[in-house]
C-alpha cells in the first residue's frame, strides 16, 4: 500500500534527497581534479556526467523495485531537479556575466539527453514487460 504524501513532505524529500545529489557532483569533480590536476574542463566535466549518467540508470532500477516507498520512488525526480538548478545557475551567470560556460552547458544538455534515453528505454520496458 503506497503511503499518501503530504506537501511538506514531498518537498522536505526533494530538497534533502537534491542536496545529497548536489553533494555528490561536488565530490566526484573534486575527486577527478584531485587524480589528475592537470586534467582538461572537457574530461573533468564528462567524466562526473558518465558517472552520474550510470548512478541515474541505478536509481531508476531503485525507484521501480521499491515504487510503495515514496522516499524511493521520488529518486529520479530529485536527482533530476539538482541538475536543472546547476543548469539554471550556469545559464543565469552565463547570461549576466562575461564568463563563457558553453562546454559546461553542452555537457549538461548531454546529461539531460542520457538521463532522458536511459527514462524511455526503462519506461518501454516496464510497459512491455507488464504487456506479457
Amino acid at each position: 500500500m503506497k503511503k499518501k504524501l503530504t506537501v511538506f513532505e514531498y518537498l522536505a524529500y526533494l530538497v534533502i534527497e537534491t542536496s545529497v545529489f548536489l553533494f555528490l557532483l561536488s565530490l566526484i569533480t573534486k575527486l577527478v581534479l584531485k587524480l589528475n590536476p592537470e586534467t582538461s574542463v572537457l574530461d573533468m566535466l564528462l567524466t562526473p556526467v558518465i558517472i552520474l549518467g550510470i548512478m541515474y540508470f541505478i536509481i531508476k532500477v531503485i525507484s521501480q523495485k521499491f515504487n510503495d516507498k515514496p522516499l524511493f520512488s521520488m529518486l529520479p525526480i530529485s536527482y533530476s531537479f539538482s541538475f536543472y538548478l546547476i543548469q539554471f545557475r550556469i545559464l543565469l551567470d552565463h547570461s549576466t556575466s562575461s564568463s563563457d560556460y558553453t562546454m559546461q552547458l553542452a555537457l549538461f544538455t548531454l546529461f539531460f539527453i542520457i538521463v532522458s534515453s536511459i527514462d524511455k528505454i526503462f519506461n518501454n520496458y516496464l510497459k512491455h514487460s507488464r504487456e506479457k
